[in-house]
C-alpha cells in the first residue's frame, strides 16, 4: 500500500517481501548503529517497513533501467 504495489501480487508474494524486509530493514539499521529487529514490537515492525520500502525502490529502479 506505501509503494503502491500491483494488486495481482498475491499474499504469499506480500509475505515473502515482508520477511526480506525485515531482513533488510535490520541490516540498514544495523549499519546506521541502531538495533535491528528487537521482537515482536512497533519498533521492529517500522524496521521492517522501512526494509521492505527499500526493497522495493532498489528493485523498481533496476527494473526500470532494463
Amino acid at each position: 500500500m506505501i509503494m503502491k504495489t500491483d494488486s495481482d501480487q498475491g499474499t504469499i508474494t506480500d509475505i515473502i517481501m515482508g520477511v526480506i524486509g525485515a531482513v533488510t530493514g535490520g541490516f540498514l539499521m544495523n549499519i546506521l548503529g541502531q538495533p535491528g529487529i528487537t521482537g515482536f514490537n512497533i519498533y521492529s515492525l517500522f524496521v521492517a517497513v522501512l526494509g521492505a520500502v527499500v526493497l522495493i525502490f532498489l528493485g523498481r529502479a533496476i527494473s526500470n533501467k532494463r
